[in-house]
């Protein structure tokens, strides 16, 4: 069996080493969990010192990626 044709494999990370497994055809798909969240979360603490009331939930940006659209977006990846 090969995998990424006769066995589905999936990450759960976003990286730049699985978008190349997807474009090498050995990944069908990752799934991003950010680690981009230092700025958002810097902006809601200031938000809440400033005395603002947020939400209880702030929504992180994570995204699916499929092994046919990582050829075009690989350049925007930022780690």
């Amino acid at each position: 069996m090969k995998p990424g044709t006769d066995i589905l494999v999936v990450s759960i990370d976003g990286i730049r080493p699985a978008f190349d497994a997807m474009v090498a055809g050995k990944l069908n798909c990752t799934v991003e969990c950010t680690p981009l969240l230092g700025a958002p979360a810097y902006k809601a603490l200031r938000r809440h010192l400033a005395g603002e009331k947020l939400p209880k939930w702030i929504k992180s940006e994570d995204q699916t990626f499929t092994a046919d659209v990582a050829k075009d977006v690989i350049a925007t990846r930022k780690y």
